[in-house]
């Protein structure tokens, strides 16, 4: 079969680390060419933190799929977490998609050949052993996982030029005045969002205006009314924030052109490898932050204080 009849549907997290969105998405694209996602929806977490966003996710893709490929066929890659709500999230996957075959891959004691069964309802199903592990050393997929993701933003380094360091990477400026900020699974207030999404890994997206939620306050960023369904167009660090000026410092790959369709930038779990913040200099690297006086920053902004050793029969906070 040409490879351009066959889609592909990713409902599958945690896995494939060895690609940055894979683990993080629901995805639809050509089967073999992950590149040209025809839909990609941020989940925000590399396990099943929400089963309804889950769940919601594959029914868009899906009904993307009917709307636009009917004719194709379409293969399905789902979790083979079967227990908990593992097994719950599986068997949302097959009512939604409704496959005409199932393929499973099996342990090796458990099946040692290819078997084909036809199910009562009339679907084929097919066990397959399952390849053994390789016992030579291997990396663990958080280590996969950050080289995939510090891959992402090495996209930003020109390749003329020596190589170079994360923080300094140029940042694209964006203004938030109407763009909504939002951390999947948490109520985080209005003044805190900021502080919430600074320094952190984030996908920018495009959302219905729907979901959008103004603030009370005109110096405060919009958020969403609840983890929302999503086009994620890529993904971004947000190296520095400018609170009086409204503007975010986002070191991202993307282009100018797909930054103007971004009206959402939402925070999931996923976390900055370590040495991000522990193994870069940051010498004679100008760090855009927000320049405004002391006296303009909310108590929140205000710097702490220097506190000196105290003596064994004193401790007092000035």
């Amino acid at each position: 079969m040409p490879q351009r009849d066959l889609m592909f549907i990713n409902a599958l997290l945690g896995q494939d680390e060895a690609l940055l969105d894979k683990p993080i998405t629901c995805s639809f694209s050509p089967f073999g060419l992950s590149a040209m996602n025809h839909l990609m929806i941020f989940i925000g977490s590399i396990n099943v933190a929400s089963p309804s966003m889950h769940q919601k996710s594959v029914e868009t893709l899906m009904q993307l799929f009917n709307d636009k490929f009917p004719q194709e066929t379409l293969f399905v890659n789902t979790m083979g977490w079967l227990d908990g709500i593992g097994g719950i999230c599986l068997e949302k996957v097959k009512k939604s998609v409704n496959p005409t075959m199932l393929i499973q891959l099996t342990k090796t004691e458990n099946c040692s050949s290819f078997v084909k069964n036809i199910l009562p309802n009339g679907i084929s199903h097919i066990q397959i052993p399952a390849r053994e592990k390789n016992k030579a050393p291997f990396l663990m997929p958080k280590e996969l996982r950050n080289f995939a993701l510090l891959a992402y933003f090495g996209q930003c380094q020109n390749y003329f030029m020596p190589l170079t360091y994360i923080n300094a990477f140029s940042p694209v400026c964006v203004c938030w005045d109407n763009i909504a900020i939002y951390v999947m699974g948490k109520k985080v207030p209005p003044h805190r969002l900021i502080e919430a999404i600074h320094c952190s890994f984030v996908a920018l997206c495009y959302v219905h205006q729907s979901f959008m939620l103004d603030s009370a306050q005109p110096e405060l960023p919009r958020t969403l009314y609840n983890d929302p369904l999503n086009e994620c167009i890529g993904f971004g660090l947000v190296r520095a924030a400018d609170e009086a000026n409204h503007l975010l410092y986002i070191i991202t790959p993307l282009s100018i052109q797909q930054l103007k369709k971004v009206n959402a930038i939402i925070k999931g779990n996923i976390m900055l490898p370590d040495d991000v913040f522990l193994k870069q200099p940051i010498t004679n690297v100008p760090l855009p932050f927000t320049d405004q006086s002391e006296k303009a920053m909310r108590p929140s902004r205000q710097p702490v204080k220097e506190l000196t050793n105290a003596t064994p029969n004193q401790f007092k906070l000035d």
